[in-house]
């Protein structure tokens, strides 16, 4: 049998199933926390940085939203899944295609209205969506405010139409 730790165990398995989930949403959050702080220290080292501490805190709740989202995810994935190589084939592959869904490698305004029907599906393409936003914000604004209406605000539209979210389900 394969479930030998839930089958040994005096506890529910509801109660262990939750704390399999609950460990890896934590370790989810913690390991995104860790590398989003590396990555606004370079930010702010290196470059002027555009974001405030509510910035701050709204990628970290955004950050948190998402671990929890992609562990409900693979959880029902990995339910249905009994070898450990068959897993590992599976992760392979999807994280090959990740970069697709969520439209980092392309905007998924480029793609067809079903393959965006598709990817808009995974709740990690409004989370990526949502963390662009926030990241361009602060830069728009600064640019938007260094143009100083020039283009009446028209350059700063487009980027925004063209990274922001816009989900299609559906058509």
């Amino acid at each position: 049998k394969v479930d030998y730790d839930i089958s040994a165990t005096p506890m529910s398995r509801v109660q262990i199933v939750l704390s399999y989930f609950t460990a890896s949403a934590l370790s989810a959050f913690i390991m995104t926390t860790v590398i989003m702080t590396a990555g606004l220290i370079i930010l702010c080292c290196n470059f002027n940085m555009y974001l405030g501490v509510y910035d701050v805190v709204k990628l970290l709740g955004i950050n948190f939203l998402g671990s929890v989202c992609s562990t409900a995810v693979f959880m029902l994935i990995v339910i249905f899944i009994k070898k450990s190589s068959t897993s590992t084939a599976f992760f392979g592959l999807l994280s090959a295609a990740s970069g697709f869904v969520i439209g980092a490698y392309i905007p998924l305004h480029q793609f067809s209205e079903t393959v965006q029907t598709v990817c808009n599906v995974f709740p990690q393409t409004g989370i990526t969506s949502l963390i662009r936003n926030v990241l361009l914000s602060g830069v728009l604004d600064h640019i938007d405010g260094d143009l100083n209406g020039i283009d009446g605000g028209m350059f700063v539209k487009a980027v925004r139409e063209s990274f922001s979210l816009s989900m299609r389900l559906f058509e």
